[in-house]
């Protein structure tokens, strides 16, 4: 027994000797792993999205939208222990100038310790050529510190031809799942409602019996059809469902040469502007 003993003792001293030694640390190669790096460590600049493709769209009214996304660079390398200020310049080969966009700035800050910085960029659409793609080339001139690789961004933008609706007589048929005709609002409500060039010419819906209609709607339950006729020389057409209640309503747009434009199943007509792309095939010029 007195033999096990002394066994026992000096496995417990050489696990004590093992563990002192495992919570050593070299203090100096920690110190060196942690340290700060300085603005003489090698780094470089470039675009953090050098290209992007942009197609531009319209507002519910019509007119069209300004192109609004970012331009934003990264580090290569470590981050650096004081800030870091790029410039922005614009190409000569851009076909944009510098009165068709708006950077939030053009010297970009990247702050200490940090590896990426970006600013917005608008671009205003209405001083695009229409139906062409214009291209905004920005470049970065940070001398030897400059990434071969990224240092020119390419922002392609299509300006999209506003859509001149075809003018003529459209043809809307409704449906009402349940056979009580559309209830849009509570057990009534408006229909579909036809605005051209900022002025509603019409609006067309199934009469509910639960409520007297304030236009001059379809008086059949379960299905109708109405027709709507946009005027010769109309810029812009919108129309409008107001929401299906009960989720009983169906629709279907045909446009004057009997193309269908716009559908919806019952259930499925949601709220909002009806996105009918119904257009001449040469827009007005502008």
């Amino acid at each position: 027994m007195k033999t096990n003993s002394k066994r026992f003792l000096l496995l417990v001293v050489m696990a004590l000797g093992i563990l002192t030694v495992s919570c050593d640390y070299d203090e100096t190669n920690y110190d060196a792993l942690t340290v700060d790096y300085t603005g003489s460590t090698t780094y470089y600049i470039q675009f953090n999205n050098g290209y992007q493709l942009f197609e531009t769209s319209f507002d519910s009214e019509g007119q069209p939208v300004d192109v609004e996304t970012e331009v934003s660079v990264k580090l290569l390398g470590p981050p650096q222990s004081e800030d870091l200020t790029i410039e922005l310049n614009l190409d000569p080969s851009s076909d944009l100038t510098s009165d068709m966009f708006e950077l939030g700035t053009t010297s970009l800050v990247i702050p200490a310790g940090q590896t990426s910085a970006s600013t917005d960029l608008t671009v205003y659409t209405d001083m695009l050529p229409v139906d062409e793609t214009s291209s905004l080339v920005l470049t970065i001139d940070e001398g030897e510190n400059t990434a071969t690789a990224g240092s020119v961004l390419t922002y392609d933008i299509f300006r999209t031809p506003p859509c001149i609706p075809i003018p003529g007589e459209y043809t809307i048929e409704m449906t009402d799942d349940y056979g009580d005709g559309w209830q849009t609002v509570g057990d009534g409500g408006p229909g579909i409602t036809i605005e051209v060039d900022g002025v509603v010419i019409d609006e067309v819906g199934l009469c509910s019996p639960y409520e007297t209609s304030a236009y001059d709607c379809i008086d059949e339950a379960s299905a109708g059809v109405d027709t709507v006729v946009i005027p010769e020389g109309s810029l812009f057409a919108k129309w409008t469902f107001p929401g299906d209640t009960y989720g009983e309503i169906g629709y279907k747009i045909y446009d004057p040469n009997g193309v269908l434009v716009a559908s919806a199943n019952a259930g499925q007509a949601e709220a909002g502007t009806i996105d009918i792309q119904a257009c001449l095939e040469e827009p007005a010029a502008e």
